[in-house]
C-alpha cells in the first residue's frame, strides 16, 4: 500500500506539473492577445498576468522536485530513465517524424532534459512580457502585433509545447504507468510464491503433528473399545435398557 500511495503521488504530481505550466503559458498568451477578455474568471486579468509572471516557475518547479526525489515510486531502469529525461537527452520520447524533420532546430532543445527547455521557455516569456510592458499604454491594444512583426519567440514557444513538452510529460507518465504494472507483476508473483508456501506448510503440519494426534486418538478409541467388550452381554443390555427409559 505504501507503494501504490508514492504512486499516486507522483502521478498526481506530474500530472499537476503539466496542467500548471500550460495553464501559465495560456495566461500569457490570453493576456497579451487580448487583455480585456477576463482570465480564470477574474476581471482583473491584468493581476493574473503579473502573478503568473512573477511566480511562473513555482508550481511546476515543486512539482519536479518531488517526482525526482530519490523516496518515489520509481525505481531501477525506470528511475534512472526519468532522470534522464528530466536533466539528459529525451528525444526517444518525441514523435520520431517530427524530430528527423526538425533535428536541426530541435536537437539543442531536448539535450539536456525537461528542466533547461522550460527554463528557456520562462526566460523567452519573460522578455516578451518585459518587451510588452516597455510599450505606451496607448499601444498596448495592439502590442501584440507589434511583438510579433520583429519577433518568432511565441509561436516558437508554442510549437515547443506542442511537440516537445507535451510529448515529455505523456511519456514519463507511460513510464510511470509500465512501471506499476512490472511493481504489480511482481507483487502478484510473490503473493502466489507465499500462498503455495502457506499451503506446504498446512500440509507439513497435517503430516508431522496432527496426524500423530491422529493416530494417538485411534489408540485411545480402540483401547476403549477392547474395554466396552470387556463388559458381560447383561449389563450391556441393563445400560442399553436405561437409556432407552
Amino acid at each position: 500500500m505504501e507503494k501504490v500511495f508514492y504512486f499516486i503521488c507522483l502521478y498526481d504530481k506530474n500530472t499537476y506539473s503539466q496542467s500548471k505550466f500550460i495553464l501559465s503559458v495560456n495566461i500569457f498568451k490570453s493576456f497579451l492577445f487580448n487583455s480585456s477578455i477576463p482570465i480564470l474568471n477574474i476581471l482583473n486579468s491584468e493581476k493574473i498576468f503579473f502573478e503568473n509572471f512573477l511566480n511562473f516557475t513555482e508550481k511546476f518547479d515543486y512539482s519536479l522536485a518531488y517526482i525526482s526525489q530519490s523516496k518515489s515510486f520509481l525505481s531501477g531502469i525506470y528511475l534512472e530513465k526519468y532522470e534522464q529525461y528530466l536533466y539528459g537527452n529525451f528525444s526517444e520520447l518525441l514523435d520520431q517524424e517530427y524530430y528527423q524533420n526538425n533535428l536541426k532546430t530541435r536537437d539543442n532543445y531536448v539535450k539536456y532534459g525537461l528542466k533547461a527547455l522550460e527554463i528557456i521557455i520562462c526566460e523567452d516569456i519573460r522578455y516578451l512580457t518585459i518587451k510588452y510592458c516597455n510599450l505606451p499604454k496607448d499601444n498596448r491594444i495592439d502590442g501584440i502585433s507589434k511583438i510579433l512583426e520583429s519577433e518568432v519567440k511565441l509561436a516558437d514557444i508554442l510549437i515547443i509545447i506542442q511537440h516537445l513538452v507535451r510529448d515529455w510529460y505523456n511519456g514519463t507518465l507511460t513510464l510511470m504507468i509500465n512501471s506499476f504494472y512490472d511493481f504489480q507483476g511482481h507483487a502478484k508473483f510473490m503473493y502466489t510464491i507465499i500462498f503455495f508456501c502457506l499451503i506446504i506448510i498446512l500440509i507439513l503440519y497435517y503430516s508431522i503433528i496432527w496426524k500423530t494426534y491422529e493416530e494417538k486418538l485411534n489408540t485411545l478409541l480402540k483401547g476403549s473399545a477392547d474395554l466396552i467388550n470387556l463388559i458381560p452381554q447383561v449389563i450391556k443390555n441393563i445400560i442399553i435398557e436405561k437409556f432407552k427409559e
